[in-house]
């Protein structure tokens, strides 16, 4: 049964992982094609990493169990997305978004790994809390032309968006009635067998 939650929770976070990537691919081409000269452009990308980054941390100490190891490896990644996110941005709007992903990226390992009984509800919060802020840093990036909300975000992203929400909770869902369905049937053997 351990080898099993495992082996899911790892899917989850894998799944996790490609979504965070898919995002930053999405937001930051919308960010290049709808960049204007405003003064929210620099605290929506740092939203963005921030919360990005967090995820990256908390994903990546699951697999590296040590503080360091795990840092190291969640800004190394972090950074890579960063990249792409701010590609052909204001070199201000990278700068911010680097010190953002520092700390997000260290939250996000300390996080994981004082947490013992919650990591899939973690990875799968931060990671809806990741979609959630992407949509609203693009909504507001394109308050001026668009007013009404949901016209400022793409159709294609909040489609992509639900979809991946509803992967991710219900493959969560699907593997903890899963687990605890097994560890139920398994009790009721031991059980039988006393």
């Amino acid at each position: 049964v351990a080898c099993n939650n495992e082996r899911r929770e790892f899917m989850i976070e894998i799944l996790c992982l490609g979504i965070i990537v898919l995002f930053a691919l999405l937001t930051g081409r919308v960010f290049r094609k709808q960049y204007k000269k405003n003064n929210i452009a620099n605290c929506l990308a740092m939203l963005v990493v921030m919360t990005m980054s967090t995820t990256i941390g908390i994903v990546i100490a699951t697999w590296v169990p040590e503080m360091v190891l795990s840092t190291i490896l969640s800004i190394i990644v972090s950074m890579a997305l960063v990249v792409i996110l701010t590609y052909k941005l204001p070199i201000k709007i990278l700068i911010e978004s680097i010190t953002m992903l520092f700390m997000g990226a260290m939250m996000g390992a300390m996080l994981s790994l004082m947490t013992t009984n919650y990591a899939v509800l973690s990875i799968v919060f931060f990671t809806t809390l990741y979609i959630a802020s992407t949509i609203a840093a693009i909504a507001l990036w394109n308050k001026e032309d668009y007013p009404v909300f949901r016209k400022a975000v793409p159709v294609h992203f909040i489609s992509v968006a639900v979809v991946a929400v509803c992967v991710l909770v219900g493959s969560t869902v699907l593997t903890s009635f899963n687990a605890n369905s097994k560890m139920h049937s398994e009790t009721k053997v031991e059980n039988h067998h006393h």
